[in-house]
């Protein structure tokens, strides 16, 4: 087995392995600990709604006047809830 010294192996060689694994195994668990719940439409656009080189920042209200008032199956009460959602959609070239 041939050994290369790190000046061979390119321009990944000032990151550290030991480091990379355990950063990326507790993002992970924590991912996986995490807990989400969102009863809220979340708007997809089916055509071009941006001109080229432009940014389009818009804001998507929600509010549920009259929602449920007790958690049901792990999905907490939605009575009174306010949701935002912030939606940045920019446009860097001409689509072909």
């Amino acid at each position: 087995m041939k050994i290369l010294p790190l000046s061979v192996l390119g321009p990944m060689n000032h990151r550290r392995p030991s480091i990379c694994v355990p950063t990326v195994l507790v993002v992970m668990l924590l991912a996986a600990l995490a807990r989400a719940q969102d009863n809220y439409e979340i708007q997809v656009y089916g055509a071009d709604t941006v001109s080229p080189r432009r940014t389009m920042v818009e804001l998507h209200s929600n509010f549920t006047a009259d929602g449920s008032k007790i958690a049901e199956n792990g999905v907490l009460p939605s009575n009174h809830a306010q949701h935002e959602t912030p939606g940045i959609q920019p446009r860097f070239h001409q689509l072909v």
